[in-house]
């Protein structure tokens, strides 16, 4: 929820072909250079995602790796 303006050199930005989105979720700006992000959403009845937050933590690495590795 920062104000992009303040927060960011637009002209620098595009001489250094830098891009930038804004989270629909909100929250602080994320410097993100040479990764990879990614999202999931899943239905809650998928149990293997686990039944929490944090069980869904501890398991998206391994469901995603082997999503990867098919």
């Amino acid at each position: 929820m920062q104000d992009a303006s303040a927060m960011l050199d637009f002209p620098a930005m595009k001489q250094n072909n830098v891009a930038w989105v804004r989270r629909p979720t909100g929250g602080r700006a994320v410097l993100h250079e040479n990764d990879v992000t990614y999202s999931c959403i899943f239905p809650a009845t998928i149990v293997e995602m686990g039944k929490s937050i944090m069980e869904t933590y501890r398991s998206f690495p391994s469901v995603l790796w082997k999503a990867l590795t098919v």
